[in-house]
């Protein structure tokens, strides 16, 4: 099967931080909700039609700390594909947080 190649520069969706205690972590059920929400408003996948079915492998990378989350996580697509991710997540001063993500 071919490999499917995306180019994108970064991804930003703002989540609310109603019931977070500080950023969530990578790992949890509302980063990786907010991860496959982000994927599938993306433009690009609108156009090529691309949706996200399960994100797994979701994990903390170095660097991380209380001000920002730097993550990792596969990405399963609507055509059998999977994709690594690179994001983070960061406070914004209204008490909300940004997710930015890139295809690696």
């Amino acid at each position: 099967m071919k490999r499917m190649r995306l180019l994108i520069l970064t991804c930003t969706v703002i989540l609310s931080g109603c019931g977070f205690m500080g950023l969530p972590n990578c790992e949890s059920n509302a980063a990786k909700k907010t991860l496959m929400e982000a994927f599938n408003q993306a433009q690009f996948a609108r156009q090529m039609s691309l949706s996200a079915i399960e994100i797994t492998d979701a994990r903390t990378t170095s660097g991380s700390n209380e001000r920002l989350r730097r993550c990792t996580a596969i990405i399963a697509l609507n055509n059998l594909e999977r994709v690594a991710v690179k994001y983070t997540l960061a406070p914004r001063d209204d008490g909300r947080f940004m997710l930015e993500f890139e295809i690696m």
